[in-house]
């Protein structure tokens, strides 16, 4: 009896050790990952299969590059499994993909909206004046090509310290810059009858031309810190909330070229309608003014995005933001060089003067508004200064403000290490 026993159990360990063998398995995912458990249960599009590390899994066949079963198992080299997530949603190859290294670097680009301040307002308001200016002299002779900035370019970098993968910090840098060129000209002539006492009558005429042609290039380079948080969506894709603030460094280049003639003429007759004299008042001008201003203003961002992953280091990065941030204070240099004529007074006895002026100088950007004498037009302008404008001619004086408040778009790529 005893005999009969140890032969039945001789004979039952050859069958144990083969299903011991025939239930473990490996998978190898076409990631490079390797997976050691056991098949559960299979069908043409997916393998329930129960990992040593992570438990049951069911994984798309789709991502399945072979499966090695039985004795094989012995042969074949085991890698890492990938690290685990307390979620059940995702398979092996969504693991994989969440998975962050400890540094991420991202490169992006896009568009800036921006409101501009100070900037944009004097545009529109040299805008504005024009058109008044040309609905009380339609016989002036006006042209106008300024238009307001409204979208900059707008790239950036940045170092990401990923925490988990639901949090990262980044510390980035960026670059803004636009070109924004304008011209105007302005010209009118026109001639009518005096009413001087003292004269039987007289002839006025009087033309007044005006041309600047400008071109201020704005650049801005941001320095920013900001925290962002991950929000699962799907196996390929999360979804981030971003906010943080920066540092950021602005500086104003402009070039004025600029043309001033104002030709003023009285002509006094007798009642024969003899010439008798006249008075004669020019004064023109004509001259180049560059200057340069910078300054910097802390302000702050918040936004949103999608992170789209299209293998296991490298996403599709899409982002959206809004930012804050004023500069107020500009501080630079200026030249400006011009050349003049005047000649005014009464006829054999008239003044001339001419000469050329070379100014350098530091100082402010400040912000005016110029009022004229034809049915009280302003129109708003910003200058670099010496000192504080002080004129009866304006009001409205102070600091120039430009602003870049306003969303931004932007895509790029982010790689992990």
């Amino acid at each position: 009896m005893k005999k009969g026993l140890l032969k039945l159990f001789l004979l039952l360990i050859p069958v144990m050790l083969l299903a011991c063998f025939s239930s473990a398995a490996q998978i190898h995912l076409k990631n490079g990952i390797v997976l050691r458990g056991e098949i559960v249960s299979s069908d043409e599009n997916s393998v329930i299969f129960n990992e040593q590390d992570m438990g049951v899994l069911k994984l798309s066949n789709e991502k399945i590059l072979k499966i090695v079963e039985g004795k094989e198992v012995k042969e074949e080299k085991i890698n890492p499994a990938p690290l685990k997530l307390q979620e059940d949603y995702f398979d092996a190859y969504a693991r994989d993909l969440r998975r962050k290294g400890p540094i991420s670097f991202s490169f992006s680009g896009g568009m800036s909206n921006i409101n501009g301040g100070d900037f944009n307002e004097v545009i529109q308001s040299i805008n504005e004046a024009f058109e008044t200016i040309g609905s009380l002299l339609p016989d002036a002779t006006l042209s106008l090509d300024w238009e307001e900035v409204k979208w900059i370019p707008s790239y950036k970098g940045e170092l990401l310290l990923n925490l988990s993968p639901f949090f990262s910090i980044g510390l980035g840098g960026g670059y803004l810059t636009k070109t924004n060129p304008g011209i105007l000209s302005f010209s009118y002539g026109d001639s009518w009858l005096g009413d001087d006492p003292l004269s039987d009558y007289q002839n006025v005429f009087e033309d007044n031309d005006i041309a600047m042609d400008a071109e201020h290039k704005l650049t801005v380079i941001p320095l920013t810190f900001s925290l962002y948080l991950y929000v699962p969506m799907g196996n390929m894709a999360d979804f981030f909330i971003t906010g943080g603030a920066g540092y950021y460094l602005g500086k104003l280049e402009a070039t004025q070229t600029y043309e001033s003639d104002y030709d003023y003429q009285e002509d006094y007759y007798d009642s024969s309608d003899t010439y008798l004299f006249s008075y004669y008042d020019r004064f023109a001008v004509e001259g180049t003014k560059i200057y340069e201003a910078t300054c910097n203003a802390i302000g702050y961002h918040g936004g949103a995005g999608l992170d789209i992953k299209f293998s296991p280091n490298m996403s599709l990065v899409i982002e959206g933001n809004y930012r804050s941030v004023t500069f107020s204070d500009w501080e630079g240099n200026a030249t400006d060089d011009w050349d003049y004529y005047m000649k005014w007074g009464f006829s054999s006895t008239y003044i001339e003067d001419s000469g050329t002026v070379n100014e350098e100088f530091e100082g402010q950007l400040w912000y005016y508004e110029s009022v004229d004498s034809l049915e009280g037009i302003t129109m708003a302008q910003i200058d670099l200064f010496e000192e504080e404008p002080d004129s009866e001619d304006y009001k409205n004086i102070r600091l120039a403000e430009i602003n870049l408040n306003g969303f931004s778009f932007r895509a790029g790529i982010k790689i992990s290490f």
